[in-house]
């Protein structure tokens, strides 16, 4: 999975030093030390403005990812919640929507996480439906406080999964706006490129300097890019959570099934 940014940060970096040969073998490096005053002063402008705006949009991806992975935790610890709330519920509705909750992450792990890579689209869920079409079902005793006091805190639950779920739903679309991704990558190309103007009698020093000023660079766009979409890319969100809830669903599942 590390290949792809690897080579493209590697092109990137020869690209950027070829660049700056090319234009050392066709202007002199005395009329490029000439220019050295103006081109400094502009380059220290440019750099800054845009080293601000990079770091800013490393921080907007970066809680863009965070409120996913904290929004995929906040779920699994609802659903894990509710599978304790409907405990005290008859035999018969408990089974039930144990059933649907463990169908439920089924689903998520294999239909909602291909799909969430580049943004989930569809917010259709049939197993999602079924956990409240079966909550419908249920018939609490009105004479057990117990069974009554769960039952309402299962659709206080309830509604607090859907929420985490919508919001999951929403995170996997969090993108940058192509204006935004416009100014990067423009605004990467140009800083690199007034490199290429500054004039040193040590050409090696200007290959290192060019070569590790792009990288620099390079990779903080990268990062952007993996950082962009939470639960797709190198560096994403993944389904583990809903995988350890569901063995700790079945876990549970069997040590009812040897007490029986």
């Amino acid at each position: 999975m590390l290949t792809s940014p690897l080579l493209i940060l590697a092109a990137g970096v020869l690209a950027s030093v070829a660049g700056m040969m090319l234009v050392r073998r066709f202007v002199p490096a005395e009329k490029l030390i000439a220019n050295n005053e103006y081109v400094s002063f502009t380059y220290t402008i440019l750099s800054l403005i845009y080293g601000i705006y990079l770091a800013f949009t490393v921080v907007v991806v970066w809680q863009q990812y965070e409120e996913a992975d904290e929004t995929v935790t906040r779920e699994v610890v609802l659903l894990n919640a509710l599978w304790r709330d409907v405990e005290p519920l008859s035999h018969e509705d408990r089974n039930r929507i144990h059933q649907d909750i463990i169908d439920y992450v089924n689903d998520v792990i294999v239909s909602d996480y291909p799909k969430m890579e580049f943004g989930l689209q569809s917010t259709s869920n049939d197993k999602y439906d079924q956990i409240w079409t079966d909550y419908f079902r249920i018939a609490p005793n009105a004479n057990d406080l117990r069974e009554v006091t769960f039952y309402q805190q299962g659709v206080l639950r309830l509604n607090e999964f859907s929420i985490a779920r919508r919001m999951r739903i929403l995170a996997s679309n969090a993108a940058l706006p192509t204006s935004m991704w416009v100014l990067l990558i423009v605004g990467a190309t140009g800083t690199i490129m007034f490199t290429w103007f500054y004039g040193t009698r040590n050409l090696s020093i200007q290959i290192a300097a060019t070569a590790f000023l792009s990288a620099v660079i390079i990779y903080g766009v990268l990062l952007v890019s993996m950082l962009e979409y939470p639960f797709g890319g190198v560096v994403r969100v993944g389904e583990l959570p809903y995988r350890d809830l569901l063995n700790i669903f079945q876990a549970r599942i069997k040590i009812e099934l040897a007490q029986k």
